[in-house]
């Protein structure tokens, strides 16, 4: 029995995915400590098999988790008696998009179902029956070390026809209990044999959960120098250069069913707008109003109403059987930001300052796009929900959307703190 190489990226250009900004970030191989095993137990054949993978996962129960840059580092085990006649082993390594998230992924080699767009296909051999004169009998240990790339090249959706092919980075696995899409990632073993009148094949199967590694640029110094002093963060005024300043709305509506007021608000977000989840969002918030009464009515931290917004599309999936996957548009709120007043200096008749933030749960999926898919998030305002105020605009529609990207690594520096007093 011969050993298998160690296969590179060469030759195995699957697909890729668009631009993530900012993209600054690096991962050098595997660092994985944590074995996977993964049995077969088929009853139409007598062949054994054991394949394992090694990851970045926290404990064995859990998926194997391979971060990107990475590699996919195992064996595969494997027992063959002397009835059964094998002529091929080979690892399979497949990234699949999934419309209707309920569907079971990957059967036995079959070709993908009409509802599904497979992006990554990595086939690595570990023994074909040309190489040696002899079959396979008795025990075998192949070593395996498959890196994942980073990037696919697929055939552009919106090139209109033309067949234009772009480079994609592979998007995060997602799979949601209820979600309209699914991205799915799966490594297996198979083994070919012959039987008396055909060839046959059996697969050990297993999942495993791909990590995009985003790192946003880091702030400006004077917010990292904030972060490591632990002291509150500059505003807008004080560090300029750190703030996006998003279009200005107005809030137009009436107040204690008589009076017609008009309420200009402009949202500051930190700079870059690019975020870790775990992390948080730093905002700016100013009320401007002729009527202070209106204004000290409507500016309350309770009845600002600002969220993060996680909004998926995919277009339709067109298979070679001439099938139409329903295109998916889904919207959901991911957080809400929490507000509080500004330094009484930032305070005027009819000025109103707050500072605030929204704090991303660590399990957000990152920014992601690949082909018909695209996973991204906004920061949305929406009127203020308070007595004595009716909005002229329904409370549900957004007044403004600031686009926004969620990363998986936090920026080079200190770590962002809460300064939320509640």
């Amino acid at each position: 029995m011969s050993a298998p190489p160690v296969y590179d990226n060469e030759g195995y250009r699957a697909t890729p995915l668009p631009a993530y900004h900012a993209r600054t970030y690096s991962v050098s191989g595997s660092r994985g400590s944590t074995e996977h095993e993964f049995p077969l137990n088929e009853r139409k054949t007598k062949i054994r098999a054991m394949l394992k993978v090694i990851s970045d996962a926290p404990s064995r129960e859990s998926l194997p988790v391979i971060l990107e840059g990475g590699s996919l580092v195992g064996s595969l085990v494997v027992h063959v008696p002397k009835s059964e006649k094998v002529t091929g082993v080979l690892i399979l390594v497949r990234g699949e998009l999934w419309l209707g998230g309920t569907h079971e992924p990957w059967t036995n080699g079959a070709a993908p179902r009409p509802d599904n767009f497979r992006f990554l296909d990595l086939s690595v051999p570990l023994w074909e029956k040309s190489q040696e004169g002899g079959g396979l009998l008795g025990d075998y240990n192949w070593p395996f070390s498959i890196p994942v790339p980073k990037e696919v090249l697929l055939e552009d959706p919106l090139s209109s026809g033309r067949k234009i092919k772009r480079n994609y980075n592979l998007p995060p696995t997602l799979q949601e209990q209820r979600g309209a899409v699914s991205i799915r990632y799966s490594i297996s073993a198979r083994i070919v044999y012959k039987t008396m009148f055909l060839e046959g094949d059996t697969q050990v199967q297993a999942t495993f959960v791909y990590v995009p590694v985003l790192r946003p640029e880091p702030p400006t110094q004077a917010r990292q120098s904030a972060y490591q002093s632990r002291l509150p963060i500059p505003g807008p005024l004080l560090d300029p250069g750190g703030w996006h300043h998003c279009e200005s709305v107005t809030i137009k509506g009436t107040v204690f069913n008589v009076r017609p007021v008009e309420i200009i608000c402009l949202l500051s977000l930190a700079l870059p707008l690019s975020y870790t989840r775990g992390g948080f969002i730093p905002c700016f918030l100013t009320y401007h109003c002729s009527d202070p009464q209106a204004l000290d009515l409507i500016a309350a931290p309770s009845a600002i109403s600002i969220s993060l917004q996680r909004h998926i599309t995919c277009a339709s999936i067109f298979t070679g059987n001439g099938h139409c996957s329903p295109p998916v548009n889904d919207t959901q709120e991911c957080a809400r930001a929490v507000f509080w007043p500004a330094d009484p200096t930032q305070q005027y008749h009819n000025r109103r300052a707050f500072e605030g933030e929204i704090a991303l749960p660590k399990t957000l999926k990152p920014t992601s796009a690949i082909a018909h898919f695209t996973l991204q998030y906004f920061v949305i305002i929406k009127p203020p929900r308070v007595i004595g105020f009716a909005s002229a605009r329904a409370t549900n529609q957004p007044l403004l959307r600031q686009d926004v990207q969620v990363g998986t690594v936090f920026p080079r520096g200190p770590r962002p703190i809460s300064y939320s007093p509640i």
